[in-house]
């Protein structure tokens, strides 16, 4: 790089690291210009935080390289700005991805459908992943790209991996290092079906109040993630009043129109707890 005047600049790297994290250093012509740099963990391979160094630089064309002097975490980029200056202003549009659900608390059964619902601005192209523990990921799709219809809902088939310590991540593909993670976990079942009706028994009577129910059209709802006391019904996670309390809880700031979609939620699942009540 061409350095146009010496002195004092601030190296920051963009790291993550599910496990203990290491140490990196900047050098130049094998001299070591910010000493060890430490990468804390930072809860997982996709969570990305700053670490910074000050570092002097002489004037004019140089090599620098970034040397890792441990291996045990990622690296999505660097920058270098003139001690005292912030760093290159970022784009006017903030790039930024908030995952709405599954967003902790939720029981999930094996073999379900349920939809994977974030808010993306400004990127275009996210991979999805979920854990069963800390720091072991598993891809759920690679590349989801903004052009496809819908595709800040994506419909997961749950695997059979039960777990009451899952998550979900959503990241970006490339070039901005930014995702968001599950607030909390929630569970996996496998599914138990003692009377063979294509529902999980503890499901049916949480949903129902008993193991009677054994319509077809049940099943099907069981399977596709939906209420069968809610009229055409879309996929959710957990309760009604639960998914709209996670999206109100992500979106920055609270707005009027968050407070009357929590309010009509709560609204829904008191009238679905009535309409248990009469069955």
């Amino acid at each position: 790089m061409d350095v146009s005047q010496a002195g004092a600049y601030t190296l920051v790297a963009r790291v993550a690291s599910g496990g203990a994290g290491g140490t990196l250093h900047l050098e130049a012509d094998a001299a070591d210009l910010s000493g060890a740099v430490v990468v804390p963990g930072t809860g997982g391979w996709q969570s990305w935080q700053d670490v910074e160094a000050t570092v002097e630089l002489a004037a004019g064309v140089q090599v620098l390289r970034l040397c890792a002097d441990t291996d045990g975490f990622n690296l999505d980029y660097l920058e270098l700005s003139a001690a005292g200056t912030d760093p290159a202003d970022p784009p006017v549009d903030d790039p930024w991805i908030e995952l709405v659900s599954p967003n902790g608390g939720e029981v999930l059964y094996a073999g379900t459908v349920v939809v994977i619902e974030f808010e993306a601005n400004v990127i275009d192209n996210v991979e999805i992943l979920y854990s069963t523990e800390p720091g072991l990921y598993a891809m759920v799709e690679p590349s989801l790209l903004g052009s496809q219809p819908g595709w800040e809902r994506y419909e997961w088939t749950v695997p059979d991996t039960p777990s009451t310590a899952c998550t979900v991540v959503v990241a970006s593909y490339s070039g901005y290092g930014i995702s968001d993670e599950s607030d909390g976990t929630f569970e996996i079942r496998t599914v138990s079906d003692g009377d063979g009706d294509g529902m999980d028994d503890d499901w049916e009577n949480a949903t129902f109040g008993d193991l009677t129910h054994d319509a077809t059209t049940d099943a099907d709802e069981f399977l596709a993630g939906t209420d069968p006391l809610i009229a055409d019904a879309e996929a959710f996670m957990g309760s009604p009043a639960l998914s709209c309390a996670n999206r109100a809880s992500k979106r920055r700031g609270t707005s009027i129109v968050s407070v009357w979609l929590l309010a009509l939620a709560l609204l829904v699942e008191s009238g679905c707890r009535a309409r248990r009540a009469r069955r």
